[in-house]
């Protein structure tokens, strides 16, 4: 099912709506830091956004450190409950480039959903990408975030963005969400 109504049929069949995608927005420019006066009862600098219950290495305030939840576990979306065997997560970039090298090692049918946790769409699109991994058993389904691989992601311009791979290969790139949509380039590919 097509997106958009015109003249040109093949961009009808193949460009999602701009609605249906997250743009990812540029790097920050690094914030400048004054310098701090060499007198010894000096405080350190603070932004008005900083924190005072946490502290520097995510401990609050009883000491005790609170780990940051990564990969499917760091999106706050409830999944389905059943197992999915063949859906992985990658929570770094050492883990995303250890995923892609076993992918082109093996020479097996996958799929990688590039997301982010504060992107809408890509929220609404994982449950359903954790569905189709019970149901096409012969492709490796795995879930990045842009986030958490910046290094590995950086020509990730759009979330979600679904690449395809097989025999090692990158064959097939889908922009934005549609179950349906994604459900037809899995079926395609497996």
């Amino acid at each position: 099912m097509g997106y958009w109504a015109g003249s040109d049929r093949m961009r009808w069949f193949t460009t999602p709506h701009p609605l249906l995608l997250c743009r990812r927005a540029p790097p920050p420019p690094p914030l400048a830091v004054p310098s701090l006066p060499s007198s010894g009862g000096a405080k350190p600098f603070s932004t008005p956004n900083s924190r005072s219950k946490v502290g520097r290495m995510g401990e609050d305030g009883n000491g005790k450190g609170e780990a940051k939840k990564t990969g499917l576990e760091g999106t706050g979306v409830s999944l389905p409950g059943s197992s999915h065997g063949n859906l992985r997560s990658a929570g770094s970039d050492q883990q995303l480039k250890q995923k892609l090298d076993s992918l082109k090692s093996s020479k097996s049918p996958a799929v990688i959903n590039y997301g982010a946790s504060w992107c809408r769409v890509c929220s609404q699109i994982l449950p359903p990408f954790c569905r189709f991994s019970n149901e096409f058993k012969n492709l490796t389904f795995i879930y990045a975030d842009i986030d958490e691989c910046p290094e590995t992601t950086q020509n990730i311009r759009y979330t979600p963005t679904f690449h395809f791979y097989r025999d090692g290969e990158k064959v097939d790139e889908m922009l934005g969400t549609g179950e349906e949509r994604l459900h037809d380039r899995l079926w395609l590919h497996s």
